[in-house]
């Protein structure tokens, strides 16, 4: 959120002074030194509602994309809806070409609404959140082209928005001061391709993997 996600989404363990940013996670001296805010605009323009909708309209945002940004390079990847979800990865590698944190995307359908949710984990997979106390963030706006996500409490990204102009797909980051959204940050990526090397095991094993054993 896609990928990525991505952005200071404000937590700092597990991460160097220069490179601990998310693609989600937004501090002030982030907000300051990436996207210093310009002309602040009120979040009592949009009510943290969620809109009716279905995960389906939301399939422009599947696919490998990537980047520059935060200090190094953020790659954010979706799979296709699916079980009333789209499910994604964001991963941020930093110029010592080490990664800094993943963190584990999620668009579910909750009844006639559509929820984003996301953890993140650091090196060793050790995860920031809480267990049950992942970023929730309800979809507020939607066009063909975009979709505006927004926390419906206090919280440290407020708002995550998606847009994607042909083979673009561009999230900005945005904190909330004093009940005011600042200018944020964006993250460009680009639509890229995943690896073509031969997978450690074959579609067929996988399959197998997941079939009743024979008893008989």
């Amino acid at each position: 959120m896609s990928s990525f996600l991505v952005g200071c989404r404000k937590r700092t363990r597990g991460c160097s002074a220069v490179t601990c940013v998310t693609l989600s996670c937004v501090g002030l001296m982030l907000l300051a030194a990436h996207d210093p805010p310009k002309e602040a605009k009120s979040t009592q323009e949009v009510a943290s509602a969620g809109i009716e909708a279905t995960v389906q309209q939301l399939a422009w945002i599947s696919g490998a994309w990537d980047g520059k940004g935060l200090g190094g390079t953020v790659e954010e990847h979706w799979t296709n809806p699916g079980g009333g979800s789209l499910v994604g990865v964001f991963r941020l590698i930093g110029a010592d070409d080490k990664m800094k944190v993943c963190e584990l995307l999620m668009i579910e359908q909750r009844g006639k609404q559509v929820v984003y949710s996301f953890r993140h984990f650091g090196p060793g997979n050790k995860p920031w959140e809480e267990l049950d106390k992942p970023l929730v963030f309800d979809l507020i706006r939607l066009t063909p082209n975009e979709a505006v996500f927004e926390s419906s409490v206090q919280t440290d990204p407020k708002r995550l928005t998606y847009t994607r102009t042909d083979d673009k797909l561009a999230i900005r980051v945005q904190g909330e001061t004093d009940g005011v959204l600042g200018d944020g940050f964006t993250l460009n990526m680009k639509r890229t391709k995943l690896g073509t090397s031969k997978p450690l095991c074959g579609s067929h094993m996988r399959s197998r993997m997941y079939e009743e054993p024979d008893t008989s």
